[in-house]
């Protein structure tokens, strides 16, 4: 059978299936969806397994294959979340839907980690080559309060502090770094562009403050001030990002689907894995007030901690929720 003729038999079926998943997703409006409802979501939900199943070995499009594996993917855990409580269902997108959710933007993630990593790696070498390149992009004023900030005879290392206790400090990071976030992945709205080029000013900003303070002596000092909370901050701008782009893509590339469907696909994804950025973020901010500035801790243990930090966080993204995956692929 032609991928047309496919198509044209069972997307009503595929339509009426993603309504249904607007209105069990909603947790408020799950609570009132009858028997009768709530089979024929069953029952539809095993037929679009068989359909992707049949669309994969057929060899249909990729765009195709996706959009199906979306929809089972999303029948999955709401049937999943029809039997547990809400608690149980925020432990569960935490501890491996945002994982899966992150595997499925995995093309968004790579363009992300790109528009983040070029630029800073460029920078690096430039300073790394001659010093003065610094001064592109940091002003005077910002390369003395950045050497202020990690000289050796501060008490506490990192960046300046709005309060005078750590939990004011704790406060104050998440801040900046919640707000980073959202401004990232809300500007990719506007396509993508504007997401890349904050993701590219913040590697670029990164790297040259790096850079410079390992030329002039400092790199033990802010490379073990950043080892802790690293993995998690990082990554969680590349997410954020990574969000954005897949929002402004999809009003740039909306296929067969309007606009603003495409874009309320995209958007339901993305703002999960904003979500899970959030939770980087504040975690990342609390190792950075509680333990990154400590003076009595050795480097090589901060080093010790973050290169775990680091092993932890791949391991996640790569194998969390492996097993909904593969049940998924079972039953299609």
């Amino acid at each position: 059978m032609k991928q047309s003729s496919f198509e044209t038999q069972h997307v009503d079926i595929w339509d009426e299936f993603e309504n249904q998943l607007i209105r069990f997703e909603s947790l408020a409006k799950r609570r009132s969806v009858d028997n009768e409802e709530r089979n024929r979501f069953v029952n539809n939900f095993e037929l679009i397994s068989k359909h992707l199943a049949l669309a994969k070995s057929r060899g249909y499009s990729l765009e195709l294959v996706e959009h199906l594996n979306e929809l089972v993917t999303r029948g999955h855990f709401v049937l999943h979340k029809s039997q547990a409580s809400p608690l149980e269902n925020i432990v569960s997108f935490f501890v491996s839907g945002f994982a899966i959710e992150v595997r499925r933007a995995r093309y968004f993630v790579l363009v992300a980690a790109i528009s983040f990593l070029l630029p800073a790696l460029v920078i690096g070498a430039m300073i790394q080559y001659s010093p003065h390149y610094v001064t592109t992009v940091l002003s005077s004023a910002q390369i003395q309060q950045i050497e202020r900030m990690y000289s050796t005879t501060e008490a506490r290392i990192g960046r300046e502090r709005s309060g005078a206790s750590d939990i004011a400090t704790f406060g104050f990071y998440v801040y900046n770094n919640t707000q980073l976030g959202l401004r990232v992945f809300a500007t990719g709205v506007l396509f993508c562009l504007p997401s890349i080029l904050v993701l590219g000013f913040n590697g670029l900003f990164i790297s040259a403050i790096i850079n410079h303070l390992s030329v002039i002596g400092l790199g033990t000092t802010v490379l073990s001030f950043v080892a802790g909370h690293s993995a998690l901050e990082l990554s969680a701008i590349v997410l954020s990002g990574a969000a954005g782009i897949k929002l402004g893509y999809s009003l740039i590339h909306p296929g067969a689907l309007t606009r603003r469907e495409a874009v309320r696909r995209a958007g339901s994804s993305a703002v999960k894995v904003v979500l899970g950025a959030a939770l980087m973020f504040i975690l990342a901010a609390f190792i950075e007030a509680f333990w990154s500035s400590l003076r009595f801790v050795a480097p090589e243990i901060k080093y010790l901690v973050g290169t775990c930090l680091w092993l932890l966080m791949f391991s996640y993204f790569l194998f969390a929720g492996r097993d909904a995956d593969r049940e998924i692929t079972d039953r299609a």
